[in-house]
């Protein structure tokens, strides 16, 4: 479809420079951009338009959505994070704090509609965002030192549950150790869960035995993602558990 449609423009761009249409250019041709991030895009007719630009978004297996219409007007339903203003032959579109890929992430095509009746498009631009990570991790401490030996398989089990949030993209790796050593082995961990915003949660849980407990001191939660340089762990000691 892309093919096709690529394949269209151009067929159109070279009809237009022959029978003197208005053309549009835009630019960049791809932004990479991290959430949160504010980006702009350029559309500049080959002569002054006025406030006749609009600007679609395409994303694949989804038809083409109307973002701004008359050069600075928002359609039905979009968000105010964007804008558009005119000047002269340029107009500006402006995405002001981006959100995740299931919402902005798409190609973007300015569109002139010209007295003829010919429409005439931008050659588009690929926003892209990058896979930043954002990660916390949170020892729920239980307040009362009876609740630490929760009835699981069996009556004498302690519990510790590392909470980590904000994770993007999805899937994290959970490690546990012990005053130094790993007993990740008797750890069980929750499947991800995608939070509002689009990043992911998930908690991971350490049971060991009531006498393993009492021997021990300090307990750290190390977690490893795709976009992290190094692990990132926090450690709590049993001194705190039982506050």
């Amino acid at each position: 479809i892309l093919f096709i449609y690529s394949f269209i423009l151009l067929i159109l761009t070279l009809l237009s420079a022959s029978l003197g249409i208005i053309t549009v250019d835009q630019s960049p041709q791809v932004i990479s951009a991290q959430p949160q991030d504010t980006v702009k895009i350029l559309c500049r007719a080959s002569q002054d338009i006025g406030d006749d630009m609009e600007l679609f978004q395409f994303k694949p297996g989804q038809a083409p959505k109307l973002v701004i219409h008359d050069s600075t007007y928002r359609a039905s339903g979009i968000p105010e994070r964007f804008s558009g203003l005119e000047s002269g032959a340029l107009t500006t579109f402006t995405i002001s704090g981006v959100q995740l890929e299931d919402e902005d992430e798409a190609e973007y095509h300015c569109q002139h509609l010209a007295e003829s009746l010919w429409y005439m498009f931008g050659q588009g631009t690929k926003l892209i965002l990058k896979r930043k990570c954002f990660i916390t991790i949170i020892f729920k401490r239980l307040r009362r030192k009876s609740l630490l030996y929760q009835k699981l398989s069996t009556p004498d089990k302690a519990t510790l549950v590392c909470q980590i949030n904000k994770f993007y993209p999805d899937h994290a790796t959970v490690s546990w150790s012990v005053d130094g050593q790993d007993v990740s082995g008797n750890k069980q961990d929750t499947q991800s869960v995608r939070s509002s915003d689009g990043t992911y949660s998930m908690s991971s849980i350490l049971t060991m035995s009531r006498s393993a407990w009492e021997a021990a001191e300090a307990f750290t939660c190390q977690v490893q993602h795709e976009s992290l340089s190094t692990p990132a762990s926090h450690t709590v000691t049993k001194s705190q558990c039982q506050e």
